[in-house]
């Protein structure tokens, strides 16, 4: 009886093991500004680029950089858009939530390459975790969390709308899950910040069929991206706004996105968005991936990647500046919030009496 009481114990005991092991939380993605060691620009920082992330050699600037070291660094971004030099620069900030380095994000009119994307921006992108493998986003990504603070300059105007010939459309987004690069789409998700804090969401099925006005043919065509609002969208212009985004990932209704604010002074994250059931990632049902069909179905063309900094509408003679704390990007809430924002949090769903 005792032996078998043992071994029943011993198999209890190895089965908490394995269970505890195998949900182990873990941060994939720790975007601390000082990972740079002080090698933003120069030899050892931002060159003209590959789509490899390997330098040119090329002295000079374009709209496209990749970040280059000698010594591969981990947790960083690979790539660089701006205009020039003077767009992206890190800086300490002994107001922002760790007090420490941050990254100053810099959009003037006509920060564009012509015939290369619409909009002005000046943005990182590519997230390079782990021993130096790039992190995209697919449905094998799962349950994530994430931690970003933002500060709007105290100036702050919202982006320009863009001319009628484009349709009138306005954004300016903060990070957003750009769509994989064959599907040409708006982002899946994106934080945007204009007139307030919102969600953007181009998610779910990206093909639709349209019936031309003129003609009446049917023809293939994409939905549009749509607004959510948040429960609480205040921009508080030249303060800090910590965000915390709870997401599983997948392309139909078994996503989820909910999203958590925290301002400076408060100790708790309270919700400004719960989306459960809803599609997280796209999928263009005209659009095949298949490799045995698709010449430039290519692994970074075929899954979602997050770009952080600022990317707006078209905005002629208009500046917009914005500040953002380290991303971080893991499995647990407390870690996230610990490693972006240096205090953690209890999420929010296990505060007494919730």
């Amino acid at each position: 009886m005792h032996k078998l009481m043992f071994r029943m114990s011993l198999i209890l005991s190895v089965g908490l093991l394995f269970t505890a092991t195998s949900s182990r939380s873990e941060i994939l993605f720790n975007g601390q500004w000082e990972n740079y060691l002080g090698k933003f620009y120069g030899e050892q920082g931002w060159q003209n680029g590959t789509p490899i992330g390997q330098p040119t050699n090329d002295n000079g600037w374009s709209d496209f950089m990749a970040f280059w070291s000698p010594v591969p660094i981990d947790n960083t971004w690979l790539f660089n858009t701006s205009s020039a030099r003077d767009r992206i620069r890190l800086e300490p900030d002994p107001t922002s939530p760790k007090g420490g380095m941050v990254a100053r994000f810099e959009v003037r009119g006509g920060d564009h390459r012509n015939g290369a994307y619409s909009g002005e921006r000046s943005e990182m992108y590519a997230m390079v975790g782990k021993n130096h493998r790039k992190l995209p986003v697919t449905a094998d990504s799962g349950h994530e969390f994430y931690g970003l603070a933002v500060k709007v300059s105290a100036d702050w105007i919202a982006p320009q709308a863009e001319p009628p010939s484009k349709g009138n459309v306005h954004w300016g987004s903060f990070m957003q899950l750009h769509s994989p690069n064959i599907y040409n789409s708006p982002p899946a998700l994106d934080l945007i910040a204009e007139n307030d804090f919102h969600l953007g969401m181009d998610s779910g099925e990206l093909g639709i069929t349209k019936i031309d006005p003129k003609t009446g043919a049917v023809r293939q065509g994409k939905k549009d991206s749509i607004p959510v609002a948040f429960t609480n969208g205040k921009l508080n212009p030249g303060h800090w706004v910590q965000f915390m985004m709870d997401i599983v990932w997948s392309a139909d209704s078994n996503g989820s996105i909910r999203i958590y604010r925290r301002d400076e002074g408060e100790q708790e994250f309270s919700t400004v968005l719960d989306m459960p059931g809803t599609p997280t990632l796209q999928y263009d049902s005209f659009i095949s991936t298949d490799p045995a069909e698709c010449k430039t179905c290519a692994p970074d063309n075929v899954t979602h990647y997050w770009r952080v900094g600022f990317y707006r509408s078209t905005s002629p003679d208009q500046t917009n500046v914005l500040w953002l704390g380290p991303v971080v990007r893991g499995t647990s809430f407390d870690e996230v919030a610990q490693a972006a924002f240096g205090s953690g949090a209890m999420h929010p769903d296990q505060l007494p009496g919730r």
